[in-house]
């Protein structure tokens, strides 16, 4: 992937299984800020949890300029690639969802890790 970095027009079968090659998806590694190589940073955090736990009821705001769902299914195919170490899946991913969406307080506060579970009663 080469700069400008610019979500991707995916097919149907690159987003279930992955991009056919890596380097269509993501920059290079040299290529990602320091500061997106640390497990601290809250996007990078952002990241893990999707890739580990997956996310639900996580609203993003794309940047101006950026195609929400594209971006969206960029990034998710990214992290359903076998191809890189996850190192490096982990910092494209978040260096590019910060390039592409505006950080959100849930962002920030890590607010998605908070699941709401339902009681719900069983009846006979």
């Amino acid at each position: 992937m080469k700069k400008p970095y610019t979500p991707a027009s995916l097919t149907l079968p690159q987003m279930a299984f992955g991009p056919a090659q890596w380097s269509d998806l993501a920059p290079s590694y040299n290529d990602i800020p320091e500061e997106f190589k640390d497990p601290h940073n809250p996007w990078v955090k952002l990241i893990g949890w999707w890739f580990f736990k997956g996310l639900s009821g996580v609203t993003f705001k794309a940047k101006p300029g950026f195609d929400h769902n594209a971006a969206l299914s960029h990034v998710a195919a990214m992290l359903k690639s076998w191809e890189p170490k996850h190192e490096h899946k982990e910092a494209a991913a978040a260096y590019l969802m910060s390039l592409w969406f505006e950080s959100t307080e849930q962002i920030e506060n890590e607010t998605y890790r908070k699941r709401t579970f339902v009681a719900r009663s069983v009846r006979s």
